[in-house]
C-alpha cells in the first residue's frame, strides 16, 4: 500500500466513523432496540443484512401506512425499495390490507 492510499484510507475510515457515531446519535432508540434484539438472534440479526446495515444497525419502525414509515425514533422515511413484502404485494393496498384483516379473523379465534 502506497502512503497515499494508506492517508486516504484513513480519510475514509474517520469519515465512515463519524458517520456512523452520527446515525447512532440521531436514532438512539433504534441502537437500544438492536443491541436488545442482539441477544437473542444467532450473529445478532435476523437476516444478514440487518447486520450490515450501513448506519451499524437497522432502523426499526413503529408505524407504517402505504410507502410512509416512522421509525421508533420519530423519524419519518418514504419506501422507495420495495423489499421482500411490499415487493410481492406493494405498501398495504386497501384491498390486499383487508383480505388479510378478513382472513386472520376468521382464523384466529379462541
Amino acid at each position: 500500500m502506497t502512503a497515499a492510499t494508506a492517508e486516504r484510507t484513513g480519510v475514509l475510515n474517520r469519515l465512515l466513523d463519524a458517520e456512523q457515531e452520527r446515525f447512532r446519535a440521531l436514532h438512539p432508540r433504534s441502537a437500544a432496540a438492536w443491541q436488545e434484539g442482539r441477544q437473542h438472534y444467532l450473529y445478532g440479526g435476523p437476516s444478514h443484512w440487518m447486520r450490515r446495515w450501513a448506519g451499524g444497525f437497522p432502523v426499526y419502525a413503529e408505524e407504517a401506512q402505504g410507502a410512509h414509515i416512522r421509525d421508533i425514533d420519530g423519524r419519518d422515511y418514504i419506501d422507495f425499495c420495495l423489499g421482500d413484502t411490499g415487493g410481492m404485494c406493494g405498501h398495504a393496498p386497501e384491498a390486499v390490507t383487508e383480505a388479510a384483516r378478513s382472513l386472520s379473523s376468521s382464523v384466529a379465534q379462541p
